[in-house]
Order: C-alpha cells, then structure tokens, then sequence
C-alpha cells in the first residue's frame, strides 16, 4: 500500500472516534429536543405547569449547547443543524400545541391556524438564521443584533399568559381572543427585520461585573422562592424595553454620538474662544469622525458598546489637541 493510501486510512480511522467533548454539545440539544417533546405530552395531559416548566428548562438547555460548542472548540455545522431542528420542536410546536390545547381552540378552526402560524413563523425565523450564518456583511449582524424575535424568547414571551394564568387565575389574559391576537403578534415578531439584542455580544464592564453577578444570583434566588412572578415580571421587562431599545440603538446609534460629540466640541471651542479673546473657529481634521470611531474600534479589537466610553475620551483628546495648535 502507498504512503497516500496510509494517510486516507488513518484519517478515515479517526473520523470514526470521536471524543466525549466533541458530542457534549450535542447531547445537550438532544436533550433540550426531548424535554420540549415532553411538554407536549404535558400539554395533551393539560398539565399546564409542568409543559411551562418543560419548554423553560429547553430554554435554559439551548442557551448551554452553543456556549459548550465555542468553550470545547467542537462547533459544527451538524451541530448548529440539530439545535435548529430541536429549537422548532421546543419553541415552535410545544407553544403552539400548548396554546391551542389551554386557550384558542375555542375559536375553532381559526385557533388552530394561530397554532399553526406560531410553528411556521419559528421554522422561518431559524431557517433565516441559518442562511445569514456565512453573511458578514447583514447590518444587524454587522452591528451585535439578531434579526426578529429568537425563539427561546419567542417561547416564552407566548406562555406568559399561562404563567399568569397559574399565578394569579382568570382575567382578561385568558380570553381566547386576546391570547390569539397575542400570539399573532409573536408570530409577526419572529419573522420580521427588526433588530434584537444578541446577550452574547453585550460586553459588561470590569468594574460592574460583581453587581451583575450580585443580580444575577438574586433573580435566581427569587425566582425559587417566587416562581412564576418572577418570571412573568422578566418577560414583561424584556417585552417593554427589549426590541423598542434596540430599535433605537441600532436605528441612530451614530446620529446620538454624533450630537452628543458635537456638544462636548462646541464647549471646548468656546471655552478657548473666551481665553484667547478671538474670533476664530478652528480647524478640525477633515475625516469623518464616525471614521476615525471605528478605526478606534478596530483597534481595540471590537470591543462593542463597552468602548465607546473609551473611545469617545479619545475623541474629545483628538479634537482638543487640534484645537490647542489652533489657538497655539
């Protein structure tokens, strides 16, 4: 046998061993597919909690299979295949069967076209995920956001009226009409361009880091001793200010920089206008700032919004300086 057939023989012998970490992610999904399955058996049961329960620990399981992958190096295009498939069934078809089963099925057939939607609209929302994960140059990616509502959050957005329902009995929240309008703005939430916040590409500062541990561990701790309040009052927080907050700082991150820029300069021009006694508007260097912002950016390997604060003290230096040349 030749030295070339050797060396395809040895790699087919390794593809046929793989190692415990490189399918640890995905035991994991498999393992928030299965949990999502159950909660549609809960469902058929009308063992409403318990199918809450279910589709909130899938939740928490597809937030730990991709950080796992990136952690362990072992990301594959399987892998991100899978998680697809089993955030469908966790946070597509559980939700809509749940919804179906507990409250819209009482407007007929139209109840189930609502169910129907919310699997669809899911199915979308990911198969668009996976078609822009080679895309670096989508605006929304460019820029840290996710393009419409994630599932998971999709998910549990839906079911805060069930939780509401659990904790605090009948209101208006459980009329069919309002949970099928409700779900239908859902659905029109996953598949739309809106940007949304990616929690993976927010960057927290060395200095806070202890008090969002400090709340993180508290939020858990209520949420054992308060159940679904606490986690209704999250959804409702993440319903007000998520996407509306996004929207603004992705719309017109640069028109606030820059007004807000332009304000610290007009103050440090006329404060050197008062000391010099002149009349004289200085002249400042001709790129753009946004320009020289993001070569700072590149600089500094990309930080996000954690160095903007940095970088806008740079700014004001820059422009300082050119003032003081100016003046002399």
């Amino acid at each position: 046998m030749t030295p070339l057939n050797n060396k395809w023989k040895n790699r087919d012998r390794k593809l046929k061993h793989f190692g415990a970490k490189s399918i640890l992610p995905n035991m994991i999904t498999i393992l928030a597919l299965s949990v999502g399955a159950t909660a549609i058996r809960f469902a058929m049961e009308e063992r409403w909690d318990a199918a809450v329960l279910a589709i909130v620990i899938a939740g928490v399981l597809d937030g730990m299979d991709g950080s796992v992958a990136r952690l362990l190096k072992s990301t594959s295009r399987f892998g991100a295949e899978l998680d697809s498939l089993s955030d469908v069934v966790a946070f597509g078809v559980a939700p809509g069967v749940l919804l179906y089963m507990w409250s819209i099925q009482a407007l007929g057939g139209l109840g189930w076209v609502i169910a129907l939607a919310f699997t669809i609209c899911c199915a979308l929302r990911l198969a668009r995920y996976n078609s822009n994960l080679d895309v670096d140059d989508e605006p929304r990616k460019k820029a840290g956001f996710l393009t419409g509502l994630p599932a998971p959050v999709a998910a549990g957005l839906a079911l805060l009226q069930v939780m509401a329902a659990s904790e605090y009995g009948q209101g208006f929240y459980t009329n069919p009409e309002f949970v099928g309008l409700y779900s239908a703005a859902i659905c029109f939430g996953m598949i739309s361009k809106f940007p949304t916040y990616a929690f993976r590409t927010l960057m927290i500062r060395k200095e806070y880091l202890i008090y969002t541990l400090l709340l993180f561990g508290l939020f858990a701790a209520s949420v054992t001793a308060y159940g679904w309040q606490m986690l209704i009052i999250a959804g409702l927080l993440v319903l007000a200010g998520h996407t509306p907050a996004a929207l603004i700082t992705f719309g017109a991150p640069r028109a606030a920089a820059s007004s807000h820029l332009n304000r610290i300069l007009r103050t440090i021009v006329t404060q050197f206008h008062v000391r010099h006694g002149v009349d004289v508007v200085p002249r400042l260097p001709a790129a753009p700032w946004w320009q020289d912002w993001e070569h700072q950016m590149h600089l500094r390997g990309g930080r996000g919004l954690a160095a903007s604060g940095c970088l806008l003290d740079h700014k004001i230096a820059v422009y300082g300086r050119a003032v003081e040349r100016q003046f002399g």
